[in-house]
């Protein structure tokens, strides 16, 4: 279920995918969604160029459902950071899960959710979501 366009680039689209996602951007103040437009170019543009995505997207490590991690909030910035955790199909990356994180690294918890609900999207318990991209980019 694509449910809401969160941004639409030369590369890629991004959209909510479960309502929790759909809630969490949605609360998003000013300043967080100004970071999440400035996020999504910086990775829009890596992709179109062919470059790495400046440290603002990697693959979860561990997940075998394909997750991403799209880190919101700018390196260097004090807590709490903003991600959005992500499956890619094809140009479009479907935002699962929203995180306000503290600590280093995301919570085992909610990358467990994340990952539930990745699979749930094809309804069948697919793990291989995420996966149709062989080079493995974001």
């Amino acid at each position: 279920m694509k449910s809401r366009l969160i941004y639409s680039g030369k590369c890629i689209s991004i959209y909510t995918s479960t309502r929790q996602a759909e809630e969490y951007v949605a609360s998003l103040d000013a300043s967080e969604r100004r970071d999440l437009r400035v996020a999504a170019t910086i990775l829009d543009t890596s992709l179109a160029i062919g470059r790495p995505p400046g440290g603002r997207s990697e693959r979860v490590a561990g997940c075998p459902a394909g997750l991403w991690e799209l880190r919101v909030t700018p390196p260097g910035r004090r807590g709490p950071h903003t991600r959005l955790l992500y499956v890619r199909e094809g140009p479009e990356l479907l935002v699962v899960r929203g995180v306000r994180k503290a600590q280093r690294g995301i919570p085992r918890r909610e990358i467990e959710l994340a990952e539930r609900a990745a699979r749930g999207l094809r309804g069948n318990g697919d793990d291989s979501l995420g996966s149709r991209n062989p080079r493995g980019s974001p």
